[in-house]
């Protein structure tokens, strides 16, 4: 069960991870050729990319933890993953639903105090 937990992490990690990179390699490589619509905001659409691209990698660097079994980085994942969450959901909500998933299966399958 901590491998399927570890998996379905890693997977939505990268997954976000490489689109919150793509996202800000767009907006870059728009704003550069003066392409970017007047209407965009760049005050926005940064922090955006950033607030995917910082917690899905963070995400995927931790997986390996996961596989130990600490409770801390647990209580880690779930953070990351309801962050992610709450980021996409009201932008792109099926996007989030992995995340729930993640949260949920965490919190059932989280090790023992002590």
């Amino acid at each position: 069960m901590t491998m399927l937990v570890c998996g379905l992490n890693l997977f939505y990690g990268v997954l976000i991870g490489i689109m919150g990179f793509g996202h800000l390699l767009g907006i870059t490589i728009k704003m550069i050729m003066g392409t970017l619509s007047v209407s965009t905001s760049r005050w926005f659409v940064y922090p955006l990319g950033f607030a995917l691209f910082i917690p899905a990698w963070w995400l995927v660097g931790s997986v390996n933890e996961l596989s130990k079994n600490r409770r801390g980085v647990w209580n880690r994942a779930i953070a990351l993953n309801a962050c992610l969450g709450a980021v996409l959901l009201p932008l792109a909500g099926p996007l989030a639903v992995p995340a729930a998933a993640n949260v949920i299966l965490l919190m059932w399958r989280q090790p023992a105090r002590g």
